[in-house]
């Protein structure tokens, strides 16, 4: 199965994308493409991500997890959509890197998910402007801590996209500028 994941940036397509593949839900399901709801996959990834916390799933967890999330049964592809789902906002420079916790992230989808062929998706923008409109969206006592010492000048979209390819190195990577 085709698992087609877009996982932000934050501030750049938002849920725009997800709520046009929701509108054209019936229409993808005619071609064996599920479109699930939010609700019915982003706690559960993160939760059953952070719970695995590195350790081996059990043999049945991938079929519990897309019966969980996908309604439908004759299904080639599931697409999701969640900005968050490498971090929160107010996290993603923790350690001093973008999106840190992306290796973490994206080892436990490949853990639950080891037979599937995972594609990422990632819409970009320009860092200065992406620190700009974090900053927009935090609380005041967030916005002093958002960058954790990275220096602005220093961050590349494609430090974070070869961290992509070492994590999931048979997985399609799409990118865009927003």
């Amino acid at each position: 199965m085709q698992i087609a994941l877009h996982i932000g940036a934050h501030c750049t397509v938002e849920d725009r994308l997800l709520k046009c593949l929701l509108m054209n839900k019936e229409i993808l399901s005619d071609v064996g493409t599920a479109v699930p709801g939010p609700g019915r996959y982003r706690r559960l990834l993160r939760e059953t991500i952070q719970s695995l916390n590195g350790a081996t799933p059990a043999p049945d967890a991938r079929e519990v997890l897309l019966d969980a999330i996908v309604e439908e049964d004759d299904v080639d592809r599931i697409i999701l959509s969640h900005e968050s789902f490498i971090c929160v906002p107010a996290r993603i420079f923790d350690g001093g890197q973008l999106y840190s916790q992306l290796e973490f992230k994206l080892s436990g989808l490949r853990s639950l998910l080891p037979q599937d062929q995972i594609e990422i998706f990632l819409g970009i923008r320009n860092p200065a402007t992406l620190i700009a409109d974090m900053l927009g969206k935090l609380e005041l006592e967030q916005r002093g801590s958002l960058l954790g010492g990275i220096d602005p000048a220093s961050i590349r979209w494609s430090d974070m996209i070869a961290r992509v390819q070492a994590v999931l190195p048979n997985a399609k990577i799409t990118v865009w500028s927003n």
